[in-house]
């Protein structure tokens, strides 16, 4: 059964509550972090999820994250990485590096392995009967138009189904609505924008996702509306992108280059963030679009 769910990715306030997460500001390595201010958060561990890799979820060394945390088989968070989670439910076996924090509770249905000065701030729990959510799927018929928005050129896409998409390097396009398209590439350097300021707009991709190294997505202000980016093939984020998004690969891979910056949430198969990455949404009733877990593994 699905889970109810407001626009764009933002859940429900009506779900329980966790403790709050309040006025989140990152404090990573100089020059690499940003500050987001947030209020609390309503959404409902193991049911919602805003990191989510329901095979294997690594997160690289200087990393931080916020928001509700689920893997399955693996949960491995590299060293001097925060994980500010409130709640980190595993399907498997957890690994914490050298001065990993989780910031809240982790439970695991497998081991926890931690380095002497990695930290839990709440309970850590071993062994334990754990659910995950799923990603939502969904079938996805693109169009038979293609695409390309020329170099250091804007465009504006009307809602609709296309083939495949291209925005070369330096070009903006805008969006509105919803899209089905058979592949999306951004070029580095360029942007995907929302068309009107509080519009927002779901992509839906057939096949692969792919952002190259200083693209961006954005929209005037995340707290009422997102750009949602759905793919039934993998998801490649280049290095120091910044993208204000809902990204969910439910049978890919996704992977997050170095020193990107992701205002949403996150979720695939296989979540790889690399190295001095960021995941953490301004909304922090952001989660991704999920279904009611299965029966407890």
């Amino acid at each position: 059964m699905h889970r109810s769910s407001l626009p764009f990715g933002f859940g429900g306030i009506g779900f329980a509550a966790l403790a709050a997460l309040t006025s989140w500001a990152c404090s990573g390595a100089p020059g690499q972090s940003e500050s987001v201010d947030q209020t609390g958060q309503a959404l409902t561990a193991g049911v919602d999820a805003c990191l989510l890799g329901s095979q294997q979820l690594r997160i690289g060394d200087r990393s931080q994250v916020q928001g509700l945390t689920a893997a399955g088989g693996l949960f491995d968070l590299g060293t001097d990485t925060l994980a500010n989670a409130g709640d980190v439910r595993v399907a498997g076996n957890a690994v914490l590096h050298d001065r990993a924090k989780v910031q809240g509770n982790l439970t695991a249905s497998g081991t926890i392995t931690r380095s002497p000065n990695a930290t839990i701030t709440g309970t850590a729990t071993a062994n334990a009967q754990v659910t995950i959510p799923a990603l939502r799927t969904q079938t996805v018929t693109p169009g038979t138009t293609n695409v390309e928005v020329p170099a250091r050129t804007t465009r504006a896409l009307a809602a609709g189904s296309y083939g495949d998409v291209v925005v070369r390097s330096g070009a903006s396009i805008s969006v509105s609505g919803t899209y089905n398209v058979r592949s999306l590439l951004v070029e580095p350097g360029a942007s995907i924008t929302e068309a009107t300021p509080g519009s927002g707009a779901q992509i839906n991709v057939a096949g692969n996702v792919t952002f190259g190294d200083r693209s961006t997505v954005s929209v005037a202000d995340p707290l009422r509306s997102t750009i949602s980016i759905y793919s039934n093939g993998n998801i490649l984020i280049g290095g120091t992108a910044r993208l204000t998004a809902i990204l969910s690969a439910p049978t890919g891979d996704v992977h997050v280059g170095s020193g990107s910056f992701i205002n949403g949430c996150v979720g695939g198969r296989v979540l790889t963030l690399d190295p001095v990455t960021q995941v953490i949404a301004s909304n922090v009733n952001a989660t991704l679009p999920t279904v009611q877990p299965a029966a407890a593994r």
